[in-house]
């Protein structure tokens, strides 16, 4: 298991990961797979199992953003099972995101209070989501049971089912 994030991107750093499983990854903070400040490109890799603290920001599998030029790009990816107080699988506190058929299964945010977003947490990143599946996935704590949106957010040609939250948006 590791400590800290198994792969960061620096604000100026360019990232490609290709047909890479990233399992049982357990980060002190966000993003225990991957944590991206700069450009990073995902496609055909898998996130499984993999964990961050209830107590932190989130991103179970990935942390992207926090600056205006952060680029996050996935393609034919699934992520299953990863835990984290916001955004089961995936933080998005910026930047912008580009994810492509891809699916998102039985994740949780189950943070200690009010935490939300059971696969997807978007925190002010400008995200297009197009031809992927929500699934099972749960905000144990709070709203968005596949996506919480506090960001820009289009959603096309996608199935969104099955998923459940303690308050609002299931």
């Amino acid at each position: 298991q590791n400590t800290t994030s198994a792969i960061r991107t620096e604000v100026n750093g360019v990232l490609e990961l290709r047909n890479l499983t990233f399992a049982n990854c357990f980060g002190q903070t966000s993003g225990s797979a991957l944590f991206n400040l700069g450009e990073s490109t995902v496609s055909g890799c898998t996130f499984r199992n993999n964990r961050s603290p209830v107590n932190f920001v989130g991103g179970g599998a990935i942390a992207s953003g926090g600056f205006a030029t952060t680029t996050l790009s996935i393609t034919d990816s699934t992520f299953t099972n990863n835990r984290a107080g916001n955004g089961g699988a995936m933080y998005l506190p910026g930047g912008r995101v580009t994810i492509r058929n891809s699916s998102f299964t039985g994740n949780i945010s189950q943070g200690i209070s009010g935490d939300s977003g059971g696969a997807i947490r978007v925190d002010g990143a400008t995200t297009t989501i197009t031809g992927c599946t929500f699934s099972g996935n749960e905000a144990r704590t709070a709203a968005g049971g596949a996506i919480y949106n506090a960001g820009v957010t289009s959603i096309y040609n996608s199935t969104i089912s099955g998923n459940t939250a303690v308050s609002t948006g299931g």
